[in-house]
């Protein structure tokens, strides 16, 4: 009889796709809807993934049918393997370029203020790449970048609460009498318990005068 290997789990995370309106005064939003997408993870790959979705948002405004007048872009975050998150962008098409980072990283390039954001996405992912969008947000197919980034296999749990304290004459108080006695801290039962928790009996009473 043969065994199957075991198989990887995969974080119990599910990630809906959102659409950003072509402007760039989106970014802000999209920055925010990263956080909150993410919370739970650790920070510096929140940071890191925030980071090259602005850019990645950046690009595909300046660059495709996204920045036209009601152009779109999409963000989707998806599991490519057990440990590795992988978030893409796919813009509006139209594009006359591929995305790519230079071959000539010379000194004045790397000066620049701008065309620097693909460079920055190749930094702090695992991969990054491309490929031809099935659908997309314009009317034609455009183009979907995706970077992936080294993730745990699961977001860490909240702790729990702190337990409440219990103040132990209170549990004393809801204590069951033990079987067969009557009364407290084991007195005995029927009168003679009873007389037992009154006290001694007194002795006769002297005379009146």
């Amino acid at each position: 009889m043969s065994v199957s290997p075991p198989t990887a789990v995969r974080p119990l995370a599910h990630w809906e796709p959102r659409a950003y309106p072509g402007a760039l005064r989106h970014t802000a939003r999209l920055r925010r809807d990263v956080r909150a997408d993410l919370a739970g993870f650790p920070a510096r790959l929140v940071a890191d993934v925030e980071l090259c979705a602005s850019e990645l948002f950046a690009n595909a405004v300046s660059y495709t049918a996204t920045g036209a007048a009601g152009g779109r872009a999409v963000r989707a975050l998806s599991w490519a393997g057990a440990d590795r998150l992988r978030l893409s962008v796919t813009d509006a098409g139209g594009a006359a370029t591929r995305p790519r980072v230079p071959a000539y990283l010379g000194p004045e390039w790397l000066e620049a203020e701008s065309s620097r954001g693909l460079l920055l996405v190749a930094s702090l992912s695992l991969a990054w790449g491309f490929r031809p969008a099935d659908a997309g947000p314009g009317p034609c197919p455009g183009l979907t970048v995706w970077a992936d980034f080294p993730a745990p296999a699961a977001p860490p749990p909240p702790r729990p609460p702190p337990a409440p304290r219990t103040v132990p004459g209170a549990v004393r108080a809801h204590r069951a009498p033990r079987s067969g006695r009557a009364g407290t801290h084991g007195q005995g039962s029927g009168a003679a318990g009873a007389r037992r928790a009154a006290g001694p009996c007194p002795g006769p009473r002297p005379p009146r005068r």
